[in-house]
Protein backbone atom coordinates (compact mmCIF):
# COMPACT_ATOMS: atom_id res chain seq x y z
CA UNK A 1 0.00 0.00 0.00
CA UNK A 2 1.43 3.56 -1.08
CA UNK A 3 1.20 6.33 1.02
CA UNK A 4 0.75 9.83 0.94
CA UNK A 5 1.58 12.99 3.23
CA UNK A 6 -0.84 16.00 3.47
CA UNK A 7 0.83 19.07 6.09
CA UNK A 8 -0.14 22.38 7.02
CA UNK A 9 -0.87 24.98 9.89
CA UNK A 10 -3.97 25.03 11.31
CA UNK A 11 -5.57 26.29 14.58
CA UNK A 12 -6.03 24.14 17.42
CA UNK A 13 -9.41 24.30 17.08
CA UNK A 14 -9.75 23.71 13.38
CA UNK A 15 -8.24 20.34 13.53
CA UNK A 16 -11.48 18.21 13.75
CA UNK A 17 -12.25 20.17 10.35
CA UNK A 18 -9.30 19.80 8.75
CA UNK A 19 -9.73 16.55 8.99
CA UNK A 20 -12.60 15.68 8.61
CA UNK A 21 -12.33 17.69 5.16
CA UNK A 22 -9.28 15.15 3.82
CA UNK A 23 -12.23 12.49 4.57
CA UNK A 24 -15.01 14.23 2.51
CA UNK A 25 -12.82 14.51 -0.43
CA UNK A 26 -12.21 10.26 -0.20
CA UNK A 27 -9.19 9.46 1.16
CA UNK A 28 -8.46 7.53 3.75
CA UNK A 29 -6.30 8.73 6.53
CA UNK A 30 -3.95 6.19 7.93
CA UNK A 31 -2.21 8.84 11.08
CA UNK A 32 -1.62 11.83 11.99
CA UNK A 33 0.65 13.78 13.84
CA UNK A 34 0.16 17.57 15.74
CA UNK A 35 3.08 19.59 16.50
CA UNK A 36 2.32 22.21 18.47
CA UNK A 37 4.50 25.51 17.57
CA UNK A 38 5.21 27.79 21.12
CA UNK A 39 5.68 30.58 18.91
CA UNK A 40 2.52 30.22 17.03
CA UNK A 41 -0.21 30.08 20.10
CA UNK A 42 -3.21 28.96 19.22
CA UNK A 43 -1.89 26.98 16.07
CA UNK A 44 -0.33 23.84 15.27
CA UNK A 45 1.69 21.72 12.50
CA UNK A 46 -0.10 19.15 11.49
CA UNK A 47 0.55 16.13 9.03
CA UNK A 48 -1.19 13.67 7.95
CA UNK A 49 -0.55 10.38 6.29
CA UNK A 50 -3.17 9.04 4.01
CA UNK A 51 -3.57 5.83 1.65
CA UNK A 52 -2.82 6.93 -1.95
CA UNK A 53 -5.23 7.01 -4.66
CA UNK A 54 -4.90 4.36 -7.42
CA UNK A 55 -4.52 6.20 -11.02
Amino acid sequence: MKTNFIQGMVALEGIGQFLNKIQDRGLKIIDYKIIENPKAIGWAHIVVEVEAREK
